[in-house]
């Protein structure tokens, strides 16, 4: 089953990471997000744009895909979901 999503949400649960994987800038957030069409999913949180504060539970968010950075001689393309607060 394949299913269009409008990629916006509402943050169900949402943890500050201090100490993270070898090429993670930290600290960062993750966490689990309730999309408008029932989907939760779990990701990134990101909170640099100006104005943002700490996500919390019940934040309204907007999904986007990252390019995560690849390895040395992989030409592959990785994203990952990332949830951006809506200000």
């Amino acid at each position: 089953m394949c299913a269009r999503l409008g990629g916006r949400g509402r943050i169900y649960e949402v943890v500050r990471v201090a100490l993270g994987p070898p090429g993670f800038p930290t600290p960062y957030w993750v966490g689990y997000v309730d999309l408008d069409e029932g989907i939760r999913i779990f990701g990134r949180i990101e909170t640099e744009r100006a104005g943002s504060r700490d996500p919390a539970h019940g934040d309204v968010v907007v999904l986007e895909f990252t390019e995560l950075s690849a390895q040395a001689g992989n030409e592959k393309r990785v994203l990952a979901p990332v949830f951006r607060q809506q200000l």
